[in-house]
């Protein structure tokens, strides 16, 4: 199969939902088309599902974002706040130690998941699991996951893991192993509230540029860097 270049940041009007949506995009075109023909017979009758399609369509959105242009940085995947932080062992892909950074969605957020680097799709597993509350930073090595090792230009790897939660019942990785992601490019999505957790090797030198309980937006915010750059200014 011919590699892809994956480079779109900004997708048009519904364009998350066409793309990841699934059976969902089915659902909210039934929910609206069943509240148009009720309010033909009655408008409050037709409200209750045109409520459903629109809060629907609402969720799948995907605003403008400007992205972090910097060679040595990673930025955030996806909206939420950094939970979880430290260095751990046993990471996938990744031997001895590596900084974890996980990342909580709430049913609120924007759910693109968006490439945290500029560099190339080496390997792609979907991991059964539970669908237990992603709060807890545990759920990301038993809940049901996508994990994804891409290489920079300079052969690091970079681990990202999407998890689902108890809410999410699926995660999507578009890009296929060999696929090039441009960082802040969109790549998939989690629907409905969930985490994704990032791996990044300590020996490759990077240091985490957030905070925990810090709120950060995909594409946009620095969660880290290479130890020999600077840190970018932050975009809000």
């Amino acid at each position: 199969m011919r590699s892809r270049d994956w480079d779109r940041v900004n997708l048009p009007p519904l364009g998350l939902l066409w793309s990841f949506g699934g059976w969902w995009r089915w659902l909210i075109l039934a929910l609206a088309l069943a509240g148009v023909a009720a309010m033909l017979r009655h408008p409050v009758l037709g409200l209750g599902p045109l409520l459903c399609a629109a809060g629907l369509t609402w969720f799948f959105r995907n605003p403008t974002r400007g992205v972090a242009a910097h060679p040595v940085a990673v930025v955030s995947p996806v909206d939420g706040v950094v939970d979880d932080l430290g260095i751990a062992d046993g990471s996938p892909w990744i031997r001895g130690e590596a900084l974890r950074i996980g990342i909580f969605l709430s049913v609120l957020d924007v759910h693109a998941t968006r490439a945290p680097i500029t560099g190339t799709v080496r390997e792609t597993r979907s991991m059964p699991g539970a669908h237990r509350n992603a709060i807890s930073p545990k759920t990301g090595a038993t809940n049901r996951r996508n994990e994804i090792r891409l290489s920079d230009p300079t052969g690091g790897s970079v681990i990202l893991r999407q998890i689902a939660g108890a809410v999410a019942r699926r995660v999507v990785f578009a890009p296929r192993p060999g696929d090039t992601v441009h960082a802040g490019a969109v790549v998939g999505m989690i629907r409905f509230g969930s985490r994704v957790e990032l791996w990044l090797p300590v020996e490759d030198g990077y240091i985490a540029t957030v905070w925990r309980g810090e709120k950060v937006r995909s594409g946009v915010s620095v969660l880290a860097q290479a130890r020999t750059g600077s840190r970018p200014p932050a975009r809000r």
